[in-house]
């Protein structure tokens, strides 16, 4: 864990505006009691707070092998390297999503993954390309999900709730 409490660390010291960030979400699953989270954005700031968080199962997608794929050895967290077409949809209680990735059809992405609809859902990089996110957010929006809280540093996150 001395790893994952370095990482932390230095982003405290240094990337304020995405520590500000990780504590929302640290809070967030403390207070909802959030058991599974999948992640496709490769931040080690992000991965290392769901480490260090008690969400008993993580599971990491990045297409980045070289520099994340040593996020696998930790016992809680499984690493895959697949397209986001090819995720299989499982029940996560909050999904983590980077709103920037090419990708063809992020609709029809939203409708399947929601099928087995998760508590919360976060969207990073949501400043990087505004018309694909704004495209995310109203497919998601769809689903009954409403904008919790809303970051405008670093690229952009929105914090959505599902709505009951």
């Amino acid at each position: 864990m001395n790893e994952v409490d370095n990482i932390l660390s230095k982003i405290s010291n240094n990337q304020v505006d995405l520590y500000n960030q990780i504590l929302f979400l640290k809070r967030l699953i403390e207070q909802h009691r959030v058991n599974s989270v999948f992640i496709n954005y490769s931040n080690e700031g992000f991965l290392c707070n769901y480490v260090k968080s008690k969400i008993s199962k993580i599971t990491f997608n990045s297409i980045d092998d070289k520099h994340y794929k040593e996020f696998g050895s930790f016992s809680k967290v499984k690493y895959v390297n697949k397209k986001l077409e090819n995720i299989m949809i499982q029940d996560y209680d909050m999904y983590h999503w980077d709103s920037s990735q090419n990708f063809t059809d992020w609709c029809e992405f939203v409708r399947r993954m929601l099928r087995l609809p998760p508590k919360f859902i976060i969207l990073s990089n949501t400043k990087i390309n505004v018309k694909q996110t704004a495209c995310i957010l109203n497919c998601i929006f769809k689903k009954k999900y409403e904008i919790i809280k809303m970051f405008d540093d670093y690229f952009g996150c929105v914090v959505l709730k599902l709505v009951k």
